[in-house]
């Protein structure tokens, strides 16, 4: 049970980890101004290409009981093989993910995450596309502008991506 846990802790730190770079990222292309922090910590280990064996049911995102709190939407579980992200995208016009932009997302590691936050950064109530999209190239760095080859979308045993609608309120 202890060894359990300390995994657990693992592995919920360094999503946590993942998360601050991602944030510091985005400083870095800000008005802020001041000096880059330094991370006191190894970069996040994993990607796309290091797949850590079977999950079963992967990859998969389940939203049904996904609630906004604040500007964060609140998402029940991903399962991925490897390290991914979580991405909302606003709805298209014919339905479907504008996959053109994006609102908010999410660093998930390997494995099932539970409760997985996705800040919207102020997004209004309006239907989002949460998809999920493999983490290949700078690991821990979001990296996908509609298309090309970093960062796709990952896609189910129909070839489709990986997606599901939900309405915000």
């Amino acid at each position: 049970r202890v060894r359990k846990l300390a995994d657990e802790i693992i592995l919920a730190q360094r999503r946590e980890i993942a998360e601050m770079q991602a944030l510091l990222h985005d400083l870095d292309g800000s008005d802020y101004e001041g000096a880059p922090i330094p991370p006191d910590v190894p970069e996040v280990t994993g990607g796309s290409a290091e797949s850590t064996g079977p999950v079963p049911g992967a990859p998969a995102l389940f939203a049904s009981g996904t609630r906004r709190m604040g500007d964060v939407l609140i998402v029940d579980s991903v399962k991925v093989v490897s390290d991914a992200w979580l991405v909302a995208h606003p709805q298209a016009e014919g339905g479907g993910a504008d996959a053109s932009r994006v609102l908010g997302r999410a660093f998930v590691q390997h494995g099932t995450t539970a409760r997985v936050p996705v800040d919207l950064g102020g997004a209004p109530a309006q239907p989002v596309v949460l998809m999920l999209h493999a983490d290949t190239g700078d690991i821990g760095r979001f990296e996908f502008a509609g298309d090309g080859p970093l960062d796709p979308p990952l896609t189910g045993a129909d070839g489709q991506p990986i997606t599901q609608t939900v309405v915000l309120e």
